[in-house]
């Protein structure tokens, strides 16, 4: 916000400046010159003076304010993205950990969309410069993203109704186990989009 309101304010002396030396140009080679029979002094490149520097800081406040709008709604519009993803993504682990079975075709193409789909909102923040393309959030937001899949993919079906107490219970235990690491490492990815987001807003 500091640098933001620099610019403005050099943006706004370079008007000023630029309006001062226009005014002594049109003085020393034109023939403007003050009538002497006025009763009332009016120096006119003052005047010509004041009109342009109110122009310019106008034109160049106009001008910021079109490019802080648009950066703004660019900057929401990226947030909206990322938000509506983590909400998707929750979704689509809460429904696929109903399943009996977490290693089905179906999750791995659920997978492959949502890995799709992070990786493109990424580059389009990467394109529009609003996060550094080397921030290292963006890399642990894919991985956490592959650990949750690997979770999926390495925890075993439900029991048969023909295993024995003692598999149910082993197996039960580990599902469970897995489970839990699943809802962790979704937590973990809430919490790196909201690091994310907050980045993108002081940018």
């Amino acid at each position: 916000m500091m640098l933001k309101n620099s610019k403005i304010s050099i943006l706004i002396f370079t008007s000023i400046l630029i309006g001062i030396y226009i005014c002594i140009v049109i003085k020393k080679y034109t023939v403007l010159y003050i009538v002497p029979s006025i009763s009332f002094e009016i120096n006119p490149f003052e005047i010509f003076s004041l009109i342009l520097n109110i122009f310019l800081a106008y034109y160049i406040a106009k001008t910021l304010t079109k490019e802080h709008d648009a950066r703004k709604s660019e900057k929401e519009l990226l947030i909206n993205y990322f938000l509506e993803y983590k909400v998707d993504f929750t979704n689509k682990v809460s429904e696929l950990s109903e399943q009996e079975n977490f290693d089905t075709v179906i999750s791995n193409a659920k997978f492959k969309i949502l890995r799709s789909k992070i990786y493109s909102i990424i580059g389009l923040a990467k394109e529009s410069n609003l996060i550094e393309v080397s921030e290292p959030i963006l890399n642990e937001i894919t991985e956490n993203i592959s650990e949750i899949w690997e979770l999926f993919t390495e925890t075993p079906k439900i029991a048969s109704s023909k295993s024995s107490l003692a598999v149910k219970a082993d197996i039960e235990k580990i599902r469970l186990e897995k489970l839990s690491k699943i809802e962790l490492s979704n937590i973990k990815l809430e919490k790196l989009i909201f690091q994310l987001v907050l980045k993108i807003n002081n940018k």
